[in-house]
């Protein structure tokens, strides 16, 4: 299995369930300002959540 063309991890979800995933993590994350969740689930949210952040300023 060739991993090129991909950046991050899979999570073992399907790519739709990735997404929901990711962008509910975020979503907690602006509302409470901070979560509980596993190292690389945080990697892959936080430059999720700093697009938003910069947007928001914006």
């Amino acid at each position: 299995m060739h991993r090129h063309g991909y950046k991050g991890t899979k999570f073992g979800r399907e790519s739709d369930q990735r997404e929901a995933l990711v962008k509910s993590l975020a979503e907690a994350l602006i509302i409470n300002g901070s979560i509980v969740t596993t190292l690389p689930k945080a990697k892959t949210v936080a430059p999720y959540v700093e697009r938003l952040i910069t947007k928001a300023k914006r």
